[in-house]
């Protein structure tokens, strides 16, 4: 007893007997009749295997709205086009039957090319029944078989498949189901590289945007480091200009106190020259008192050191005054340099240029030694 493998395999060999060159052209012959184009040159299954002029014969015979198809290299909208080509064929109005249609590998991997003869030739009776004007020929000479069909006579003709039959029509199932699984996976799996790809020019356009925002904050962050330096620097200068000019008005008051002082002493060595005491002050109580002196007992030049101390006093006020002024800005500029310390750090975690040195303060004249010393000069 022949197995079943050896079986279908004789099948198979005689199916393939009846896929001759002479049949195939005359199923070429009839679709670029009925179509008015011409088909792809060379072997028939390969111009009919995107299912596109199938789907256009199924339109021409059935009219609107028909089958919706797309032009496409794609396996899978290939093997889709074939899809809807047998639906329209199972449906009515043109109702084929099973033992003449055939499956989508049978044509798309070339499993039974005589299958795929067999089910246009019904297609082309079947279309011409419907619209002999659009088909007025058909494939192949009417057999009595197809004037005495059951649906002629309205008689009951079932076919029992056998075993190979069955057991062929699963395995092309399942091969057909294994096929479009694997086209549905690379599809899926060119979605995801698309994705993918995708997602790394949007992460890559991100990050440069961010390095061009990081570089101008440094930017901005380095001129302002550079505008705070120069502020320093003018204040600095500003200081030591006011501490030169402060000091060269005390030396100039300290020297006008002792030229005056000088001038008394002169003025007095030279009028008590060949004098008593008692005339020299005679003499300096008949000089006139100025009006604006409220003790009218002193002489000018007591009144003179008075006004020079009242003037050296007023000086020291004004030192202390801006000594304290300075420590308030000495203050606010530790404040500000401390920010400008933090972000100094910043840029070296940043990895960016070393840090800028912070200027030292100069250490300025305190106002209790410039009493000191004052007070040493007017001594």
């Amino acid at each position: 007893m022949a197995s079943v493998s050896s079986l279908d395999k004789d099948l198979r060999n005689m199916r393939l007997g009846k896929y001759t060159p002479q049949a195939a052209n005359e199923v070429r012959a009839w679709i670029e009749e009925s179509l008015g184009e011409q088909l792809t040159a060379g072997d028939l299954l390969d111009a009919l295997k995107d299912g596109t002029a199938l789907c256009k014969l199924v339109n021409l015979a059935t009219g609107p709205p028909g089958v919706r198809f797309k032009q496409s290299s794609m396996p899978f909208v290939q093997m889709e086009n074939i899809s809807h080509f047998l639906r329209a064929c199972k449906s009515p109005p043109l109702n084929l039957q099973a033992h003449d249609i055939f499956q989508t590998v049978d044509l798309y991997e070339n499993k039974d090319p005589a299958q795929v003869l067999t089910c246009i030739s019904a297609f082309s009776r079947r279309a011409n029944a419907i619209q002999p004007s659009k088909f007025p020929a058909v494939i192949g000479a009417r057999s009595k078989a197809s004037r005495m069909s059951p649906e002629s006579t309205g008689g009951y003709a079932p076919k029992v498949p056998s075993l190979a039959e069955k057991e062929r029509k699963r395995r092309d199932e399942e091969a057909e189901a294994e096929h479009l699984r694997l086209q549905a996976e690379e599809l899926e799996h060119k979605r995801r590289s698309e994705r993918e790809a995708e997602e790394e020019r949007e992460k890559a356009a991100e990050e440069e945007s961010w390095a061009e925002e990081t570089r101008k904050q440094r930017e901005v962050e380095k001129i302002r480091i550079e505008e705070e330096k120069r502020r320093w620097a003018e204040e600095e200068r500003k200081w030591k200009e006011e501490e030169e000019a402060r000091a060269r008005e005390e030396q100039e008051a300290e020297l006008r106190l002792a030229k005056e002082r000088q001038q008394t002493r002169t003025q007095s060595d030279a009028r008590l020259t060949g004098q008593f005491l008692s005339q020299y002050q005679a003499e300096q109580r008949k000089l006139p008192i100025p009006p604006t002196s409220k003790e009218p007992h002193k002489t000018p030049e007591a009144l003179r050191v008075e006004q020079l101390e009242r003037e050296l006093e007023k000086a020291k006020e004004r030192e202390a005054q801006y000594e304290r002024e300075r420590q308030e800005r000495m203050r606010q500029d530790r404040y500000n340099f401390e920010d400008v310390d933090s972000a100094l750090q910043r840029e070296r975690q940043r990895d960016i240029s070393p840090s800028t040195p912070v200027p030292v303060e100069p250490r300025g004249i305190t106002a209790q030694d410039d009493d000191n010393d004052s007070w040493q000069a007017g001594e």
